[in-house]
């Protein structure tokens, strides 16, 4: 992988990236990063702020768990694991794009309204 500015990681010291203070394309850290934030019950983040790469990386480890869900299902699913209680229309809209992310890299497939591993 490499950063913007053409660097590759630095395997030997085990950082990312061999420049201090260097950043990362969003495409590039897609393949570094595969984190969710951790459920603190608060749900406090605006769903317009949640980054589809991020719920995107929720929605597939939920769906690895059950092979097969609906997208409403997989929808609050996802939501309940980064900390929502309930679905509201910006909501199921953010997580939407995100399980539409994971359909788009082939890390999953929509089938109707059923989303599934390949």
């Amino acid at each position: 992988m490499i950063g913007e500015s053409g660097t590759q990681p630095n395997e030997g010291t085990g950082n990312i990236l061999e420049e201090p203070g260097e950043v990362l394309s969003t495409q590039a850290l897609m393949g570094v990063l595969d984190l969710v934030r951790a459920e603190d019950g608060s749900g406090d983040r605006r769903p317009e702020d949640l980054p589809p790469e991020e719920i995107a990386n929720a929605a597939l480890e939920i769906l690895r768990g059950h092979v097969s869900m609906t997208m409403l299902d997989l929808s609050r699913e996802t939501a309940r694991r980064l900390g929502y209680s309930r679905l509201g229309s910006r909501l199921t809209e953010a997580m939407e794009e995100g399980i539409r992310l994971i359909c788009a890299r082939g890390s999953a497939k929509l089938e109707g309204d059923l989303v599934s591993l390949p």
